[in-house]
């Protein structure tokens, strides 16, 4: 942009990237006025925000602090004439990826998130849970980083369901992190949602709860967070075309573990595996400092004994060939053998290495190989 614009100029220019058809005018009192037809948003800018816009836009271009007042303008445009009507197929969610690096990492704040919002951002999680925990499934190496993302998202769902909220004292950067991305999936999925209707009506009740949850993310201390890698990941692989994506079931979806279940399957093969998993969550449970290494040893074993004990006479491709080996679920069954190697591969380094002795990620992975187990042990 032309540093000689002044800021009429520029947030004209902005309001055409989102309606070109517009008319777009600026008035002294700071109001903004976007205009499609007979549909009109309202923009109203103070006078020291004005003030500020044109002092930045004087200076050079490149600098964090233009691109966060650029950001900041550009979403408050875009919620603007999203709530008028004037976008009614505007995707929000891209927008509110972008920047938002401005928070301190040794800064806290309280917050205090109830149902039905709460609600709301979990199902985020659970989406962007359900597409980490296929991103690992898929890939051909192992990357701890998304295995950890995995950890920290698995731990806030299980924050809400036993505190049927996501209220909290001394909240850090991680965290806010993760509910502002949840909050973001929450707004793509909405946007889906959207897509996949002709309803007028509907499409409206649908982007008036996107422009609810984008002003919530909008606001502070949100709106300086930094989104999470792993949800600009998610965010890309939403808009992958169709042809290109890797046809692989939902494995977390068909997983959800019933410890009784388990129980049972392991007390088929002999009292000692169920034994073994006990002791193995009764470690983690426990006040002994090393408790996060014997439970994923205890696991780890456990795993490895079950893996011996079915794969009995034959190697692991053919039982899972012979399991799940039809022509149409090849691709599962492949993801699924991946996953395990994932897995057992996560609780040897956790068994081995402090820098990973992070319960959260310790919880998840030792869940993981619960899962395993009782996809293995379940009957056809």
């Amino acid at each position: 942009m032309n540093a000689a614009r002044g800021p009429d100029e520029f947030l004209a220019e902005i309001s055409a990237q989102f309606a070109p058809a517009a008319q777009v005018l600026f008035h002294s009192s700071g109001e903004l006025t976007v205009t499609d037809h007979l549909t009109r948003a309202r923009i109203s800018f103070l006078r020291e925000e004005i003030d500020d816009l044109a002092e930045a836009l004087k200076r050079p271009k490149g600098t964090a602090y233009f691109a966060n007042l650029e950001r900041r303008i550009r979403i408050r445009v875009a919620i603007s004439l999203m709530r008028s009507g004037i976008t009614p197929d505007l995707c929000l969610a891209e927008e509110l990826m972008r920047g938002g690096d401005e928070w301190p990492t040794n800064k806290f704040v309280d917050i205090a998130l109830s149902n039905p919002f709460a609600q709301i951002i979990v199902g985020g999680m659970r989406s962007l849970h359900e597409a980490l925990t296929t991103l690992i499934a898929t890939s051909p190496i192992e990357v701890p980083a998304i295995a950890e993302d995995a950890a920290n998202v698995h731990y806030l769902i299980k924050y809400y369901e036993e505190a049927a909220n996501l209220s909290s004292p001394r909240v850090g950067k991680e965290n806010l992190g993760y509910i502002k991305g949840a909050a973001i999936c929450a707004i793509a999925l909405l946007e889906e949602k959207r897509r996949a209707t002709s309803i007028d009506r509907i499409k409206s009740a649908i982007n008036q709860q996107i422009v609810s949850i984008s002003e919530w993310v909008e606001d502070d201390p949100y709106a300086k967070i930094q989104t999470p890698q792993c949800v600009i990941e998610y965010m890309q692989a939403a808009h992958t075309p169709e042809r290109t994506r890797v046809d692989v079931p939902r494995l977390d979806t068909m997983l959800a573990t019933s410890s009784d279940r388990l129980d049972e399957y392991l007390e088929a093969l002999g009292p000692q595996f169920t034994r073994r998993r006990q002791g193995a969550w009764e470690a983690f449970r426990s006040d002994n400092p090393d408790k996060l290494s014997q439970a994923s040893n205890s696991m780890v074993e456990l795993l490895n004994k079950v893996l011996g004990r079915l794969c009995e006479g034959t190697t692991m491709e053919k039982f899972l060939s012979e399991r799940f080996g039809d022509s149409d679920e090849q691709k599962w069954v492949e993801a699924t053998r991946k996953w395990i190697s994932e897995t057992k591969s996560n609780l040897h380094r956790v068994k081995h290495h402090d820098d990973y002795t992070s319960a959260r990620l310790i919880e998840s992975l030792m869940k993981s190989a619960e899962n395993v187990m009782e996809l293995l042990l379940a009957k056809k």
